[in-house]
């Protein structure tokens, strides 16, 4: 059995977010957050991965993967 977490969220209304808006980012805080995500999902040994799903998509998120 392989287990995923689905990040599944928003980034607009700002009251409904449950990810920031990256275009609102410095890169540094662009970093900590990616490396926080990152020790979260692979510092789990029953986590194989993860999804994601946050809308609106657009290219503003290419410096989270």
């Amino acid at each position: 059995m392989k287990v995923y977490l689905n990040f599944d969220g928003r980034i607009l209304p700002k009251s409904e977010a449950f990810v920031p808006d990256f275009a609102t980012l410095s890169a540094a805080e662009i970093t900590d957050f990616v490396t926080t995500v990152a020790a979260f999902v692979c510092n789990d040994p029953n986590v194989d991965g993860m999804g994601w799903d946050v809308e609106p998509f657009n290219n503003n998120q290419r410096q989270f993967f």
